[in-house]
């Protein structure tokens, strides 16, 4: 999850899936999903991996879409509960700063 601005994100992210896949040259196929904060926290800096990004095996999820969606699966639930609690300590962080 990637809660604030990183311009550098997408380099550490790939490059990890990278290490994992050399490290396991067993694996033929796989996924990765990226969740954000809010589409604000998503970087600029994608050109050098706009083709993985525009790929099936990676998705981008927006937590801010998804707060007012009603879900049948606990996994989504759960990121439901946790958006919740985010929004409640952020609020609160506010108030006592």
């Amino acid at each position: 999850m990637q809660f604030q601005l990183d311009e550098y994100f997408y380099h550490r992210f790939f490059a990890e899936i990278f290490l994992f896949l050399r490290k396991n040259p067993d694996v033929e196929h796989w996924q990765a999903v990226v969740l954000f904060e809010k589409r604000s926290r998503e970087t600029d800096k994608q050109p050098p991996f706009r083709v993985l990004l525009d790929s099936p095996q990676v998705r981008c999820l927006y937590l801010e879409d998804l707060q007012d969606t009603v879900f049948d699966s606990i996994e989504l639930s759960v990121l439901q509960l946790i958006m919740a609690l985010l929004r409640e300590l952020s609020e609160k962080r506010s108030v006592l700063l």
